[in-house]
């Protein structure tokens, strides 16, 4: 096995213990299978009616609640939280979730489950702008005392070898009435964080002393 293939193999382990499962935001769709209530992050209940709902949910890891983001038919943008308990910790994949109305702080119950996929693109070879600097003597008149070291700078190009490391994270999660297992809601989105990891970067040129031109 050739040593880039090792370096990315280990790169990927390496990410996949280092990264949170749940760090969004998630965008996808709410389906609202009837006519529900959910309080809103200012403690008014909003009443949602049923239909699909474009939706992005951002959960950041360490926080104690997300936040599921829609517009409702009239294009009001709403923000609904739903709080959950500080020890619940995403070890698994995949890792699937259920909470009380009372964990959530709104009037049903919670369930859900978080999927996660890794992967490392092809490298890819190209150029980069960058800027070029160099150090040049400037002097006032003919005295070598009146002489000093400046820096210029201007527009360049170098070229470079890259790929990138991509997480792709699913997230489904379901409002079920308080008790039973009747959904009526039901959320479906995904989310992508993506890292580029250069395998080479060559010397800034000027771009007027660049081959390419």
């Amino acid at each position: 096995m050739k040593k880039k293939q090792i370096f990315k193999l280990i790169l990927l382990f390496f990410f996949s213990i280092m990264l949170p499962a749940c760090s969004g935001p998630f965008s996808g769709q709410l389906k609202v299978f009837e006519p529900i209530k959910l309080t809103d992050k200012e403690h008014i209940a909003t009443l949602i009616k049923p239909g699909v709902y474009e939706t992005r949910i951002n959960w950041k890891s360490g926080r104690s609640f997300f936040e599921l983001l829609l517009e409702d038919y009239n294009g009001r943008k709403k923000a609904f939280r739903f709080y959950i308990p500080q020890e619940m910790e995403f070890t698994n994949d995949p890792f699937s979730f259920s909470l009380s109305a009372v964990d959530i702080k709104q009037p049903f119950d919670l369930t859900g489950e978080v999927k996660i996929s890794q992967s490392i693109t092809d490298t890819h070879n190209g150029y980069e702008a960058c800027t070029s600097q160099w150090m040049i003597t400037e002097c006032a008149g003919n005295e070598p005392k009146g002489c000093r070291k400046v820096w210029r700078s201007a527009p360049g190009l170098r070229s470079v070898e890259f790929y990138y490391f991509q997480q792709f994270r699913y997230l489904n999660i379901q409002l079920v009435k308080q008790k039973t297992a009747h959904v009526v809601a039901e959320f479906n989105g995904e989310a992508l964080n993506q890292w580029k990891v250069y395998t080479y970067r060559g010397d800034c040129i000027r771009v007027a002393e660049h081959k390419i031109f």
